[in-house]
This record gives structure tokens, C-alpha cells and sequence, in this order.
């Protein structure tokens, strides 16, 4: 069987200083 890949969510784009 395949297994399953773990994808972690999308971070949020840090905001530029």
C-alpha cells in the first residue's frame, strides 16, 4: 500500500520589516 504523506499546512507570509 501507499503511505500517506504527511503535507503540513501553508505558513502565513511573514510581514516585511
Amino acid at each position: 500500500g501507499n503511505r500517506p504523506v504527511y503535507i503540513p499546512p501553508p505558513r502565513p507570509p511573514h510581514p516585511r520589516l
